[in-house]
């Protein structure tokens, strides 16, 4: 039941309207791109259709039954041809992209028909075309809604803590949680955004088709075709913009309610932006109070309609706005610096529990390549959210660059740190520069026993590396460190080799690594 109250507190308000102000630009960003991405889609498919018309003669005055009858004739040979071609760089870039896989699917499929018209090889490029839109769209929305949730969450437990008293640790959001929070249906139909995202380009898709045949029909030259598809594409655009605005206002309202049932508040109050874009609706709910437990996105909780700008604040009666107020872990009340600022509250209160081993691979690869040539955690760990196959997969890169160049007192910090790919190719490194360090001043045996003696020094370093501890003792079983007197002794008997040539034997293949080795732990051999 709500209560209705004026909102005494304008620098609570204003704080939360800020946050809201945040969320919004986050949006107007994305809609100013995906904008850029409808103009070059566009741009492409009208190219696309205009080659075609003339490639396939469709602009040439037949009307009517005739004008059908000439679109349905079958691509030629060399025609089939290219169309193919477009289509495999489409479904190669499908992948890439990450596109829904039933539709890069579906145009697939007509790229290895034996036989396909002219209208329907220009249907299969509306196809191509909105399908990519679509997911774009989705992929963009996705990340979007996800990075509204995280940062609106831990900017409203910012300030409610900093209101009413909650200034207590808690665990980072889990990313999974997030992604099965923005992907809930909050409408009463229980489509979620990636439902309406290729709903409504389907719906595109039916309306450019229909559109190319009724051009071809009435005879009409392409460039009335184009002026109508360029007019449709304005109107998905728009319902694209509208359905970013909308998805990000009910990812922000869920991501309160969710921080308010964290932190225990009991009432909240709707927060209208009151300015002359400000719906009846909104303005009437501005000032209401409910209970937490009657918080229903779409009816007690924005987003109200689409486009929606309203947000929510706890309701904790009123406070002066100066006040900062504590609570310890016994749940005494103290107050904080009034001058304590987002970021610093963040880094004090907020546990880190993103997974042990992400930050471990962080602190590994900033240990060589310096955390200035690294991207913040904070860039792993949205990585992570948007579930990216490999997150560290240029940092590795780099740091196994830079490890390879690097004698063991530099890494030694890294003991037990390294993975078995890591460990092999720094001991291959190693080993392979053995001849530059024998001294060739020596005698034959003093080289080969020097020779021999570093390459048991790289071995036993790059166990102490190791990480794997069972391929670490099987590798010690298999290939154990033993004496050069007991070497030479196989050597001379298994191969037959009188002593001089053991020595020589010994040098050349103290520079060369155990390819069995390699092959067992994935590292290529030269």
């Amino acid at each position: 039941m709500a209560s209705k109250k004026t909102i005494t507190n304008s620098y609570w308000a204003d704080r939360f309207l800020l946050i809201e102000e945040l969320s919004k630009r986050s949006a107007d960003e994305v809609i100013l791109e995906l904008r850029r991405e409808y103009t070059r889609t566009l741009h492409d498919l009208n190219r696309e259709l205009l080659y075609w018309y003339e490639r396939l003669s469709l602009n040439n005055g037949l009307t009517g039954g005739e004008a059908i009858l000439q679109a349905r004739k079958l691509l030629t040979a060399d025609e089939l041809k290219e169309f193919k071609w477009t289509v495999e760089e489409y479904v190669k870039h499908a992948s890439d992209k990450e596109l829904s896989v039933r539709f890069a699917k579906e145009v697939e499929n007509a790229s290895v028909r034996a036989h396909i018209s002219r209208i329907d090889a220009l249907k299969t490029q509306i196809t191509m075309h909105t399908n990519y839109l679509a997911a774009v769209e989705v992929a963009t929305l996705s990340k979007l809604m996800g990075d509204v949730y995280t940062d609106s969450f831990y900017r409203v437990a910012f300030e409610m803590q900093k209101m009413a008293g909650y200034f207590t640790p808690f665990a980072t959001l889990d990313v999974y949680a997030v992604k099965q929070a923005i992907e809930k249906p909050w409408y009463a139909d229980g489509l979620t955004f990636s439902d309406r995202i290729w709903k409504n380009q389907a719906a595109l898709r039916l309306r450019l088709n229909s559109d190319l045949t009724q051009n071809i029909i009435r005879g009409q030259a392409p460039d009335k075709l184009i002026t109508q598809i360029t007019k449709e594409f304005g109107v998905t655009r728009y319902q694209a913009a509208r359905l970013i605005y909308t998805e990000r206002a009910a990812a922000m309202s869920r991501a309160n309610y969710d921080c308010y049932r964290e932190l225990g508040v009991e009432e909240y109050e709707i927060l209208a932006t009151l300015d002359n874009k400000t719906s009846e609706l909104c303005q009437d709910m501005d000032g209401e109070h409910f209970r937490i437990e009657d918080y229903n996105i779409g009816t007690t909780a924005p987003p109200f309609h689409p486009n929606c700008r309203s947000t929510t604040m706890p309701y904790f009666g009123e406070l002066k706005g100066g006040e900062r107020i504590a609570r310890d872990a016994e749940g005494n009340n103290y107050f904080v610096p009034g001058d304590m600022k987002y970021k610093e509250w963040k880094e004090k209160y907020v546990v880190d529990a993103l997974p042990k081993e992400y930050h471990e691979n962080y602190k590994k690869y900033a240990s060589i390549l310096g955390k200035d040539n690294l991207p913040s955690i904070d860039e792993y760990a949205k990585k992570w959210y948007n579930r990216e196959r490999d997150i560290f997969k240029d940092a590795r890169l780099s740091f196994r660059q830079e490890l390879t160049g690097k004698n063991f007192e530099s890494i030694a910090h890294l003991k037990g740190r390294l993975t078995n790919y890591e460990a092999r190719l720094w001991y291959d490194a190693k080993v392979k520069d053995i001849g530059s360090f024998v001294d060739p001043s020596k005698t034959l045996r003093g080289q080969a026993q020097q020779a021999f003696d570093l390459r048991n020094t790289y071995k036993t370093q790059t166990r102490s590396l190791m990480e794997d501890k069972v391929a670490k003792a099987k590798i010690e079983k298999d290939d154990p460190i033993i004496s050069f007197k007991t070497f030479m002794g196989r050597i001379m008997e298994n191969k037959e080799f009188s002593r001089h040539e053991a020595y020589e034997y010994t040098i050349r293949s103290a520079t060369r690594p155990n390819k069995g080795v390699n092959e067992i732990l994935g590292i290529p051999n030269e």
